[in-house]
Protein backbone atom coordinates (compact mmCIF):
# COMPACT_ATOMS: atom_id res chain seq x y z
CA UNK A 1 0.00 0.00 0.00
CA UNK A 2 3.22 2.42 1.03
CA UNK A 3 4.45 1.99 -2.68
CA UNK A 4 0.96 2.75 -3.96
CA UNK A 5 0.44 5.95 -2.24
CA UNK A 6 1.87 8.46 0.49
CA UNK A 7 -1.11 9.53 1.78
CA UNK A 8 -3.85 6.77 1.60
CA UNK A 9 -6.11 8.64 4.47
CA UNK A 10 -6.18 11.59 1.64
CA UNK A 11 -6.23 9.21 -1.10
CA UNK A 12 -9.18 7.92 0.18
CA UNK A 13 -11.50 10.89 1.36
CA UNK A 14 -10.65 12.97 -1.97
CA UNK A 15 -11.82 9.95 -3.94
CA UNK A 16 -14.91 8.99 -1.66
CA UNK A 17 -16.09 12.79 -1.46
CA UNK A 18 -15.75 13.32 -5.13
CA UNK A 19 -17.89 10.01 -5.83
CA UNK A 20 -20.61 11.64 -3.47
CA UNK A 21 -20.42 15.41 -5.10
CA UNK A 22 -20.76 13.74 -8.75
CA UNK A 23 -23.95 12.04 -7.15
CA UNK A 24 -25.30 14.74 -5.21
CA UNK A 25 -24.98 16.98 -8.28
CA UNK A 26 -27.40 14.87 -9.93
CA UNK A 27 -30.36 15.53 -8.19
CA UNK A 28 -31.81 18.89 -6.81
CA UNK A 29 -32.03 19.82 -3.21
CA UNK A 30 -35.57 18.24 -2.64
CA UNK A 31 -34.20 14.74 -3.68
CA UNK A 32 -31.02 15.03 -2.10
CA UNK A 33 -33.36 15.82 1.41
CA UNK A 34 -35.25 13.27 0.98
CA UNK A 35 -33.35 10.41 -1.04
CA UNK A 36 -29.90 10.97 1.38
CA UNK A 37 -29.80 7.38 2.94
CA UNK A 38 -30.38 5.83 -0.90
CA UNK A 39 -27.96 8.11 -2.50
CA UNK A 40 -25.16 7.46 0.02
CA UNK A 41 -26.51 3.82 -0.44
CA UNK A 42 -25.98 4.03 -3.81
CA UNK A 43 -22.16 5.29 -3.76
CA UNK A 44 -21.07 3.24 -0.87
CA UNK A 45 -21.85 0.66 -3.49
CA UNK A 46 -19.89 2.03 -6.24
CA UNK A 47 -16.90 2.91 -3.99
CA UNK A 48 -16.73 -1.03 -2.73
CA UNK A 49 -16.84 -1.95 -6.35
CA UNK A 50 -14.03 1.04 -7.08
CA UNK A 51 -10.55 -1.09 -7.91
CA UNK A 52 -8.97 1.72 -6.49
CA UNK A 53 -9.58 1.17 -3.04
CA UNK A 54 -8.10 -3.12 -3.61
CA UNK A 55 -5.47 -1.95 -5.73
CA UNK A 56 -4.09 -0.34 -2.54
CA UNK A 57 -5.56 -3.05 0.20
CA UNK A 58 -8.24 -1.26 1.20
CA UNK A 59 -11.53 -1.75 1.19
CA UNK A 60 -15.05 0.88 1.52
CA UNK A 61 -17.79 -0.72 3.73
CA UNK A 62 -19.82 2.32 3.85
CA UNK A 63 -20.11 5.82 3.16
CA UNK A 64 -21.81 8.14 5.77
CA UNK A 65 -22.98 12.42 5.79
CA UNK A 66 -21.41 13.82 9.01
CA UNK A 67 -22.96 17.28 8.46
CA UNK A 68 -23.47 19.72 5.22
CA UNK A 69 -24.02 23.73 4.68
CA UNK A 70 -25.20 25.05 1.82
CA UNK A 71 -22.41 27.53 0.16
CA UNK A 72 -25.41 29.94 -1.02
CA UNK A 73 -26.02 32.34 1.85
CA UNK A 74 -29.76 32.94 0.78
CA UNK A 75 -30.40 28.76 0.38
CA UNK A 76 -28.52 28.40 3.96
CA UNK A 77 -30.90 30.62 5.82
CA UNK A 78 -33.55 28.70 3.91
CA UNK A 79 -32.40 25.50 5.04
CA UNK A 80 -32.16 27.03 8.48
CA UNK A 81 -35.62 28.23 8.52
CA UNK A 82 -36.72 24.40 7.40
CA UNK A 83 -34.82 22.73 10.33
CA UNK A 84 -36.30 25.59 12.54
CA UNK A 85 -40.30 24.51 10.82
CA UNK A 86 -39.31 21.02 11.33
CA UNK A 87 -38.45 21.08 15.01
CA UNK A 88 -41.35 23.15 15.91
CA UNK A 89 -43.43 20.84 13.91
CA UNK A 90 -42.11 18.03 15.57
CA UNK A 91 -42.91 19.40 18.80
CA UNK A 92 -46.69 19.98 17.78
CA UNK A 93 -46.58 16.15 17.03
CA UNK A 94 -45.59 15.23 20.19
CA UNK A 95 -47.79 18.05 22.20
CA UNK A 96 -50.60 16.71 20.26
CA UNK A 97 -49.86 13.27 20.31
CA UNK A 98 -49.94 13.60 24.50
CA UNK A 99 -53.12 15.62 24.30
CA UNK A 100 -54.35 12.29 21.87
CA UNK A 101 -53.30 10.36 24.60
CA UNK A 102 -55.12 12.07 27.30
CA UNK A 103 -57.69 12.39 25.69
CA UNK A 104 -58.34 8.10 24.50
CA UNK A 105 -57.32 7.91 28.84
CA UNK A 106 -60.08 9.96 29.69
CA UNK A 107 -62.31 8.42 26.92
CA UNK A 108 -61.25 4.59 28.49
CA UNK A 109 -62.37 5.84 31.59
CA UNK A 110 -65.46 7.19 31.15
CA UNK A 111 -66.45 3.97 28.37
CA UNK A 112 -65.72 2.22 31.92
CA UNK A 113 -67.07 4.26 34.13
CA UNK A 114 -70.54 3.70 31.50
CA UNK A 115 -70.34 0.07 31.39
CA UNK A 116 -69.88 -0.24 35.23
CA UNK A 117 -72.96 1.61 35.25
CA UNK A 118 -74.75 -0.25 33.17
CA UNK A 119 -73.69 -3.61 34.51
CA UNK A 120 -74.90 -2.18 37.85
CA UNK A 121 -78.02 -1.50 36.39
CA UNK A 122 -79.03 -4.67 35.24
CA UNK A 123 -77.83 -6.12 38.33
CA UNK A 124 -79.95 -3.64 40.46
CA UNK A 125 -83.13 -4.57 37.66
CA UNK A 126 -82.24 -8.01 38.35
CA UNK A 127 -82.46 -8.22 42.04
CA UNK A 128 -86.06 -5.86 42.04
CA UNK A 129 -87.34 -8.57 39.74
CA UNK A 130 -86.33 -11.32 41.77
CA UNK A 131 -87.44 -9.41 45.01
CA UNK A 132 -90.68 -8.60 43.54
CA UNK A 133 -91.26 -12.42 42.51
CA UNK A 134 -90.39 -13.20 46.07
CA UNK A 135 -92.49 -10.41 47.86
CA UNK A 136 -95.39 -11.53 45.48
CA UNK A 137 -94.90 -15.25 46.34
CA UNK A 138 -95.01 -14.82 49.86
CA UNK A 139 -97.91 -12.43 49.47
CA UNK A 140 -99.94 -15.28 47.50
CA UNK A 141 -98.95 -17.26 50.39
CA UNK A 142 -100.19 -15.03 52.92
CA UNK A 143 -103.39 -15.06 50.92
CA UNK A 144 -103.93 -18.65 50.43
CA UNK A 145 -103.46 -19.36 54.41
CA UNK A 146 -105.97 -16.56 55.01
CA UNK A 147 -107.67 -17.88 52.73
CA UNK A 148 -108.20 -21.34 54.17
CA UNK A 149 -108.02 -20.12 57.31
CA UNK A 150 -110.95 -18.32 56.65
CA UNK A 151 -112.74 -21.17 54.61
CA UNK A 152 -112.22 -23.59 57.71
CA UNK A 153 -113.45 -21.28 60.12
CA UNK A 154 -116.99 -21.22 58.43
CA UNK A 155 -116.99 -25.14 59.61
CA UNK A 156 -120.13 -27.15 58.18
CA UNK A 157 -121.85 -23.72 58.45
CA UNK A 158 -122.02 -22.77 54.60
CA UNK A 159 -121.76 -26.01 52.24
CA UNK A 160 -122.07 -24.59 48.73
CA UNK A 161 -118.40 -23.81 47.62
CA UNK A 162 -119.91 -20.99 45.45
CA UNK A 163 -121.32 -19.68 48.39
CA UNK A 164 -118.03 -20.31 50.54
CA UNK A 165 -116.29 -18.13 48.48
CA UNK A 166 -118.83 -15.42 48.03
CA UNK A 167 -118.80 -15.04 51.61
CA UNK A 168 -114.70 -14.69 51.65
CA UNK A 169 -114.60 -12.20 48.52
CA UNK A 170 -117.65 -10.24 50.67
CA UNK A 171 -115.56 -9.90 53.62
CA UNK A 172 -112.66 -8.66 51.79
CA UNK A 173 -114.82 -6.42 50.22
CA UNK A 174 -116.10 -5.34 53.98
CA UNK A 175 -112.14 -5.29 54.95
CA UNK A 176 -111.38 -2.79 52.18
CA UNK A 177 -113.90 -0.46 52.98
CA UNK A 178 -113.00 -0.37 56.87
CA UNK A 179 -109.58 0.42 55.84
CA UNK A 180 -110.76 3.09 53.18
CA UNK A 181 -113.06 4.82 55.85
CA UNK A 182 -110.02 4.66 58.59
CA UNK A 183 -107.87 6.39 56.02
CA UNK A 184 -110.06 9.48 55.59
CA UNK A 185 -111.14 9.36 59.72
CA UNK A 186 -107.36 9.46 59.91
CA UNK A 187 -106.83 12.45 57.60
CA UNK A 188 -108.46 15.48 56.26
CA UNK A 189 -109.86 13.84 53.15
CA UNK A 190 -113.36 13.81 51.77
CA UNK A 191 -115.06 11.21 50.69
CA UNK A 192 -117.47 11.42 47.67
CA UNK A 193 -119.84 8.34 46.96
CA UNK A 194 -122.04 7.56 44.38
CA UNK A 195 -125.81 7.02 44.39
CA UNK A 196 -124.93 3.28 43.00
CA UNK A 197 -122.70 2.46 45.86
CA UNK A 198 -124.68 3.71 48.79
CA UNK A 199 -127.49 1.54 47.53
CA UNK A 200 -129.54 4.10 47.68
CA UNK A 201 -133.16 4.61 45.56
CA UNK A 202 -133.64 7.63 44.26
CA UNK A 203 -137.01 8.30 43.18
CA UNK A 204 -138.75 11.46 41.44
CA UNK A 205 -141.09 13.29 43.22
CA UNK A 206 -145.23 13.67 40.82
CA UNK A 207 -146.94 16.28 42.17
CA UNK A 208 -150.03 16.10 42.89
CA UNK A 209 -153.18 18.52 41.39
CA UNK A 210 -155.98 19.11 43.57
CA UNK A 211 -159.18 19.58 41.85
CA UNK A 212 -162.11 20.97 43.39
CA UNK A 213 -165.21 20.62 42.27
Amino acid sequence: MATATEDPPSDVAQRSQAALLREVGRVSYQHFMGQMVSIMDSVSQQQSADSFYSQRGLAVSSLEVLGYEALDANVADALQSTIVESVKQINRLQQAKSAIDVNTSQLNGEIRLATLETDLIKHRATNNLLLAVSEGVTEGTRLVEEARTFLDGLGDSVNASASRVDMYRKYHEELAVNNMTRLFSDGPSKLYLHANDTGIILAKAIPRVRSEL
